[in-house]
């Protein structure tokens, strides 16, 4: 959670910020500078452990299917956002990143299940209170983050990145089977 804190301060410092109130400071440092700590820290959690590169691995897995499907749901939906910058609103890729980062850590870590849920919630609340989007849009994302997260758990090798997660039985690569 260091990075967060970090990436909170540094919003708060930002020049760009300085007729903010410190609310917006505050939500503004957490919005897209959190994101990018929940995700780098739930990647780099599992290394500093010992735990392997295969958690890591796994939750690079559950952020990048999330975000791209995001991507993807956005382009078909093309939502207007509520401060009228664009036309992609739904879902909120921020909130999708946030919760696949958060469920990826708190399944491998329970007793800090708070603390990522909490991180993913803030990141999620920013983005409405900051008037990029609208209520449905980050519980759409988080949904989305959640399930793939949960969908990446339940899969023995993973989803876009499983030829280079090692599965159960201590195989890693791509299995080949041919047959007459």
């Amino acid at each position: 959670m260091g990075f967060l804190a970090l990436a909170l301060l540094l919003g708060l410092v930002h020049p760009a910020l300085a007729g903010d109130s410190t609310e917006i400071k505050v939500l503004k440092g957490v919005s897209r500078p959190g994101t990018v700590a929940i995700v780098t820290s739930a990647v780099i959690l599992p290394l500093v452990n010992n735990e392997g590169h295969n958690e890591a691995l796994r939750v690079v897995d559950a952020v990048g299917t999330a975000s791209l499907i995001s991507i993807g749901i956005k382009q078909l939906v093309d939502a207007p956002r509520p401060d009228g910058t664009g036309h992609d609103a739904f879902p909120s890729s921020h909130a999708t990143a946030a919760f696949a980062a958060a469920t990826m850590a708190a399944d491998n870590h329970p007793d800090q299940a708070p603390y990522w849920y909490g991180a993913a919630t803030l990141i999620a609340y920013s983005r409405v209170r900051l008037d990029r989007h609208r209520t449905r849009d980050v519980l759409a994302g988080a949904f989305l983050g959640f399930s793939i997260a949960k969908l990446e758990q339940s899969l023995p090798d993973g989803m876009l990145l499983a030829p280079l997660i090692e599965s159960e039985d201590g195989c890693t690569g791509v299995e080949v089977i041919w047959e007459f």
